[in-house]
């Protein structure tokens, strides 16, 4: 069983609202869906900490990448698990455990 887990963050300058930054991720993962012949199941709006994200479900051929992300007024926070579907929990498990902290 193969099971990729990955969590990140990244500085984004404001350079244009929340709404069209949350436009761009879902762009971006749409245009990562096609070009690997994959297909997006599903996209939900989720909120953490008080902070807007997506939360979205990818099928590449066996695979399923689930993902999340938010969006504050200077970063990016990523979480995802690519995984079979006999992995599902152990990635929601992984989810999950993710927290976004108070800026400091």
């Amino acid at each position: 069983m193969k099971v990729v887990l990955m969590a990140g963050e990244m500085d984004i300058p404001p350079v244009c609202s929340l709404e069209l930054r949350h436009f761009a991720v879902e762009d971006f993962v749409q245009a990562a869906a096609l070009g690997t012949g994959g297909k997006i199941l599903s996209v939900t709006k989720i909120t953490a900490s008080g902070v807007e994200g997506r939360e979205f479900d990818v099928q590449v051929g066996d695979l399923i990448v689930h993902a999340r992300y938010f969006v504050d007024s200077s970063r990016m926070y990523a979480v995802l698990g690519s995984h079979m579907e006999q992995a599902k929990q152990l990635v929601q498990k992984f989810e999950d455990s993710f927290r976004l902290l108070p800026n400091t």
